[in-house]
């Protein structure tokens, strides 16, 4: 479904400047945190178009191995409320 705008995608890739991350990143692609400079360019983005996402693994990477997937749902869910104002402040 993808592989007819794949090289039209990874041209236009080329084109953006990339820099190495500030903040630490996990990669849907491999599943793991990215630890080298230079990772995110054209072809990665094409291969991110076209191969399946690491989701579950990008989650163990975060959180630890064996997380629950809804667990660690719940405890993101729960530090962003903290950050949120009262309802009535909210309003």
């Amino acid at each position: 479904l993808m592989d007819p705008m794949l090289d039209e995608f990874e041209e236009a890739a080329r084109r953006v400047r990339y820099s190495a991350p500030r903040i630490p990143v996990v990669s849907n692609l491999t599943g793991g945190l990215v630890t080298e400079t230079g990772v995110f360019d054209a072809h990665y983005w094409r291969c991110h178009v076209r191969q399946a996402v690491q989701f579950d693994a990008g989650v163990q990477a975060i959180f630890g191995p064996g997380t629950n997937l809804i667990k660690a749902a719940e405890d993101v869910l729960r530090l962003l409320g903290h950050n949120m104002p009262p309802e009535e402040e909210a309003a």
